[in-house]
């Protein structure tokens, strides 16, 4: 389970473990550790560019609806006229907010399956340590340790689709923006309103 903790493997228990394969174990160790920076890294910078990107999303879409009213009344457009346009441009500013504020959730939810498939595969790694450090494992053992493995797979498969899910979302927000953005520039093809003056010379 996530945040599950795993205890220590004594080092009386890893005696049987031969030399050579401790200075193996040691060199692969070493080898891999700037790797393992790297993807460390990457991951970081992934979620910072990710996290920045739906900043933009709430910012645009939302700055969006505060500022449409605002620049109708300065136009002085002919609300009559644009209705079918001021209801497109709100409902798509309003769905590129929607869909920011789901793709953060499930960015969310991304991070979550990744933690649990991370606790479950240090599990497993604990208990097939100790088991070789004891001699070798049980077949229940190697069955919870399958099991293990297991569930880290199926939790790498949701997150994968969680965060598939979220970039599709995030790209139907900067959609519904660039389609609010249109539905907004439409009004200005309307014409100022008519005022009271005109009205009345129409008349």
């Amino acid at each position: 389970m996530l945040g599950s903790k795993i205890s220590p493997v004594p080092e009386s228990r890893i005696q049987p473990v031969e030399a050579e394969d401790r200075l193996a174990l040691e060199r692969w160790r070493d080898a891999a550790a700037p790797l393992e920076r790297q993807i460390q890294e990457a991951n970081r910078t992934a979620v910072t560019l990710a996290v920045t990107g739906l900043r933009a999303m709430f910012m645009l879409n939302g700055g969006a609806l505060l500022v449409f009213p605002a620049y109708l009344t300065l136009m002085d457009t002919d609300l009559d006229a644009a209705f079918a346009l001021l209801v497109m441009g709100f409902s798509a500013f309003l769905a590129g907010l929607v869909f920011a504020g789901l793709a953060t959730l499930l960015g969310y939810f991304t991070e979550i399956y990744r933690a649990r498939g991370a606790a479950h595969g240090y599990e497993a790694a604990g208990m097939k340590l100790r088991a070789a450090a004891a001699g070798g494992a049980a077949a229940p053992a190697e069955a919870v340790i399958e099991k293990h493995r297991a569930e880290e797979a199926r939790a790498a498969r949701i997150a994968s689709r969680l965060r598939a899910a979220a970039i599709c979302l995030a790209v139907l927000s900067l959609l519904s923006f660039c389609g609010g953005a249109y539905f907004a520039a439409g009004t200005l093809m309307t014409g100022p309103a008519e005022s009271d003056e005109s009205t009345v010379r129409n008349l």
